[in-house]
């Protein structure tokens, strides 16, 4: 009953209330930061939910129809760890979902047998999920709305943290608008791949897949399917190489006309070389109106650095290209490539890109 009043004395003095959560604490509780709860079981609107650093809360968040939410830490140390169970989803949006922020916290569920740590099944605009540790889940970010029709999440920004550790996707975005994947470490997708090789439909993971999403920025990200261990990176000390698939996938965009993406300083590390291929990024299923900007780009390994199947303008500038067995491939006659000032290293001149790319 205090924790009520609290929260009406809030909203009458024009303050956001605030909810501290410390699963370790015993005592009478009132969601004060003298008293917090253990846990909380209903999220409400208008309201901050900040968990001590150094404690974790076993469990998930089901949340309904909210908007102008804050999941986040209080106190100093380690972030605070939000860890489901088998098959649960650490924090779940069944419904309308706007500005919701996601900061500071590790997620991630048991033995790495979770669902999709953080999952938006309904629709929502102006979400950001910033500065966590987000691993061991089927999907560690997962957007698609249930809501019938074409309805867009619009205006989500994935920035500053480190994903890594998924059985299928690391990012994946379905019917997102404005979606913003910035400076973050993403690593470790589709860990149902074992050596020597998996085939495709039994490990068909990638790092982000994106599937009719439009006006996207994927910036300044290491994006690793694979281990380098050459002076360019740092690799993360347990990262595995897996194979298959692609760090980027986009598709499900030929009814888009004017979609916009733009990749830009980001490190790509390929996907293990076996009989089932991948690359590094590839795109199927655009609209004859998608530009694609990619600039001052890193790919490095030893399959297709670009794979563009589909129509639409796909411009490669500043980029540099290494060890690739071809670096730019547009495979449709109608599509139109172009590359500006792009390194090719450790690969024939013939395999630079495709013959239907003007080179400039």
């Amino acid at each position: 009953m205090t924790s009520i009043f609290l929260l009406l004395a809030a909203f009458l003095f024009g303050q956001k209330p605030v909810i501290y959560i410390d699963p370790s604490y015993i005592g009478e509780s009132t969601g004060t930061i003298e008293k917090p709860f253990k846990s909380v079981r209903v999220i409400q609107s208008g309201v901050d939910y900040l968990q001590k650093c150094g404690t974790t809360f076993e469990g998930s968040y089901t949340v309904g129809s909210v908007t102008n939410v804050t999941f986040s830490s209080y106190g100093s140390g380690q972030k605070p760890i939000i860890r489901c169970g088998s098959g649960q989803e650490a924090i779940r949006f069944n419904s309308l979902a706007s500005g919701i922020i996601i900061q500071g916290l590790e997620i991630t569920s048991a033995n790495k047998s979770g669902g999709a740590l953080i999952h938006f099944r309904g629709h929502g605009t102006n979400n950001t999920i910033i500065g966590n540790a987000i691993h061991g889940g089927t999907y560690c970010i997962r957007i698609r709305s249930q809501v019938a029709g074409q309805v867009y999440n619009s205006g989500l920004e994935i920035m500053h943290n480190i994903i890594y550790d998924s059985w299928d996707d690391l990012i994946y975005g379905y019917r997102v608008r404005n979606l913003t994947i910035d400076q973050n470490i993403i690593y470790n997708a589709n860990i149902q791949w074992k050596a020597p090789e998996t085939p495709n439909n039994s490990a068909p993971g990638d790092a982000i897949q994106l599937i009719g999403c439009e006006y996207v920025a994927i910036t300044d990200n290491d994006i690793f399917r694979s281990v380098y261990h050459g002076p360019e990176f740092n690799t993360p000390a347990n990262c595995i190489e897996t194979g298959n698939k692609f760090c980027i996938i986009f598709t499900g965009s030929k009814d888009i006309p004017k979609n916009t993406i733009k990749i830009s300083g980001n490190r790509f590390v390929m996907p293990k070389n076996t009989t089932w291929k991948g690359a590094a990024i590839y795109f199927g299923d655009l609209n004859s109106g998608c530009v694609t900007d990619f600039d001052f780009n890193l790919v490095i390994g030893d399959l297709a650095a670009i794979k563009y199947t589909t129509l639409g303008t796909f411009k490669s500038s500043g980029n540099t290209y290494k060890n690739c067995s071809i670096g730019i491939e547009v495979q449709q006659s109608a599509a139109k490539g172009f590359s500006y000032s792009d390194d090719f290293i450790g690969m024939p001149e013939s395999m630079y890109t495709s013959q239907n790319v003007k080179r400039q």
